[in-house]
């Protein structure tokens, strides 16, 4: 995986934000729905799957996080936040591309109605992968996301964009577990879940505090600049 520039992953934020905004205040019955992915039931998902993690401390670490993204994301705290329709699945393969330039989105089959942050959470979860600092990607994608989303994350919004992309994460390599066990002899699916058990370590040495410091410090000083750009 080729180290993504700041540029890069900002591009991606904005993207993100439009796609924000062109969805605010959309209605369709049919994103009231639920799935094995849907961010609100990843400590339920990841549960189910425990047993197919073989390395036992890859599967505690599994079972710390789905009890740390419960506190943080359960539904008292789920129910409280803005809601809109999201794409729910803006990652590299449904992104289409002319050279870097991101010009097209693919693929609403996974659209659902759930919390707005989750939705630059799940894309910035994906492009954390393979990245020397997966935490940086993060505080890019929304750098470059307030510039164009319809409104600013509040603080709960914050930490709940921070563990809904680490949440994405560690929904992938639980479903690559119990793949493997499908298919033990598959090299490929083994390989492709180490950089998101490196990625869970990385992420769940930071606090929720640390977390909430530098992204504040992003959005903030990236609202006050999308606000100067509309003057």
């Amino acid at each position: 995986e080729k180290p993504k520039d700041a540029a890069f992953l900002q591009g991606v934020g904005r993207l993100v934000g439009e796609v924000a905004c062109a969805l605010e205040g959309f209605e369709d019955p049919g994103a009231h729905w639920t799935w094995a992915w849907d961010m609100k039931r990843v400590p339920e998902i990841v549960r189910s799957k425990l047993s197919f993690i073989t390395d036992d401390k890859r599967r505690d670490l599994a079972r710390r996080l789905a009890d740390d993204y419960e506190n943080a994301l359960g539904e008292a705290t789920t129910s409280s936040l803005p809601h809109s329709v999201l794409h729910a699945d803006l990652n590299d393969t449904n992104l289409l591309y002319d050279k870097d330039k991101i010009v097209g989105i693919i693929d609403f089959g996974d659209s659902i109605y759930s919390c707005r942050a989750f939705e630059p959470a799940i894309a910035a979860g994906y492009y954390s992968l393979g990245q020397h600092d997966p935490m940086l990607v993060l505080q890019e994608v929304l750098r470059g996301y307030v510039e164009t989303a319809p409104s600013q994350f509040s603080q709960e919004e914050l930490l709940a964009y921070f563990h809904a992309a680490r949440g994405r994460i560690l929904l992938s390599v639980s479903f690559a577990a119990e793949n493997c066990s499908l298919e033990p002899d598959n090299e490929y699916l083994a390989h492709t879940a180490e950089p998101g058990w490196l990625v869970l370590s990385k992420l769940e040495a930071i606090s929720d505090a640390e977390v909430l410091a530098r992204l504040q410090a992003v959005g903030s000083k990236a609202w006050a600049l999308s606000d100067c750009r509309l003057l």
